[in-house]
């Protein structure tokens, strides 16, 4: 897996396929390997494949701060600069999926089309308190009957995620939407080598403030976007607020909303996000 210096920093990234650049962005806690190993395939037949591993995550370096998705999409720009990739089409799930809206929207000339899965955006759903110490305190118990350590200033977007993945829903009934696994679970394990790595970016950066910041992603500027959009979310998921607010915002794009799916399905279902991509870019090669 090669790493490339661009303008801002070093990035972990791999390439797969020939033809018209698609770049995948991952979310939170994860890396280039929930688009490699199972959703990848599906496309390297027909395109140039992009995957990268985000500041902090992964392989990549670990700056000290700089972690707003104004931050991110200008790693991402450095990134599809470094390469001379002009006009990709973007796909990203979750923190990933807010990473592309902030890069389209500055930079449209840069955007062929825009794929967005189960991403969580602060201008349709605001975060009320900042306060993540307080938080981990309160539900600490909860998670620790399960094994799992939590940093105490790890984003609180962080317990739904895991609140989601964990296999036993409400009143002791198995969720469906549980992933065995998940990269997301090893960094709630201090003993892995994932663990380590979020411990560090949590505890020694500035992510998890920087996470928090709405940087000027507003629902004014997502306005802006005209790029064709496909907009993907599980009606199981914490973000559908932020679905609603994309179905008002971008009138243009098509929307599917999975039923019986959470935030996680590309890991569970990666034919069904490889299908309806490859469809909805078919239509706007």
């Amino acid at each position: 897996m090669p790493k490339i210096t661009t303008s801002r920093l070093g990035l972990f990234y791999q390439q797969a396929g020939e033809g018209p650049d698609v770049v995948m962005v991952h979310g939170l806690a994860a890396n280039l390997a929930f688009w490699f190993l199972k959703i990848v395939p599906f496309f390297k037949e027909s395109y140039r494949v992009t995957a990268y591993d985000q500041r902090g995550h992964g392989m990549s370096e670990t700056p000290p701060d700089s972690y707003t998705t104004l931050d991110l999409a200008e790693d991402l720009k450095s990134l599809l600069d470094e390469l001379g990739i002009e006009k990709p089409h973007l796909v990203g799930h979750s923190i990933g999926g807010a990473v592309c809206t902030h890069f389209a929207a500055l930079h449209p000339e840069r955007v062929h089309t825009l794929t967005l899965i189960e991403s969580r955006l602060h201008a349709f759903q605001p975060i009320r308190s900042r306060d993540n110490e307080a938080f981990w305190e309160k539900h600490k118990d909860e998670f620790a009957e399960q094994g799992i350590v939590v940093p105490k200033n790890t984003p609180k977007v962080f317990y739904s995620l895991m609140e989601e993945l964990s296999p036993l829903a409400e009143q002791g009934h198995i969720n469906p939407n549980a992933v065995p696994g998940l990269i997301l679970r090893g960094a709630a394990n201090p003993s892995s080598r994932s663990g380590q790595r979020w411990l560090k970016l949590v505890s020694e950066t500035t992510f998890a403030t920087d996470l928090q910041e709405i940087a000027g992603l507003e629902e004014n500027l997502i306005r802006t976007i005209t790029h064709p959009a496909l907009v993907m979310y599980g009606a199981d998921s914490h973000f559908m607020g932020s679905c609603e607010g994309l179905r008002a915002a971008l009138p243009h794009a098509e929307i599917r909303v999975l039923e019986g799916r959470g935030h996680f399905f590309p890991v569970t279902e990666p034919a069904v996000v490889a299908e309806e991509t490859l469809a909805f870019l078919a239509r706007h090669g």
